[in-house]
């Protein structure tokens, strides 16, 4: 069962947008992972993006989500240094199953 969750700390770029959201990865024997798709929300700045990973090496132990989703144009973000709250999901799949899915949540920290 492929599973992970977010780096404690996350990099604010200088466009103001978490670039990239990272985090660790376990995935079981055999399973093939597909995408992760990530959303970073920084309540008191009403701040939100999306980004995803659809592109992984044989044994990946870590994803980055280094695509950006939402929002087009990556301009202008508003994110400041601070609490924040990461959620992804990620796609797997075992060469007889059908897809998994695998959903988490976890504050972190966005520092500059």
């Amino acid at each position: 069962m492929a599973g992970g969750n977010f780096d404690q700390q996350l990099n604010i770029a200088g466009n103001g947008f978490v670039e990239w959201p990272t985090g660790p990865l376990v995935r079981a024997d055999g399973e093939t992972i597909l995408r992760v798709e990530v959303w970073i929300l920084q309540k008191y700045t009403q701040s939100v993006q999306m980004s995803y990973q659809d592109t992984f090496g044989a044994n990946p132990s870590a994803w980055l989500a280094d695509k950006a989703w939402y929002p087009k144009p990556w301009v202008g973000g508003s994110f400041v240094p601070g609490p924040a709250l990461g959620i992804a999901v990620l796609v797997a799949m075992f060469p007889t199953a059908a897809r998994n899915y695998y959903w988490w949540s976890e504050e972190v920290e966005l520092i500059p």
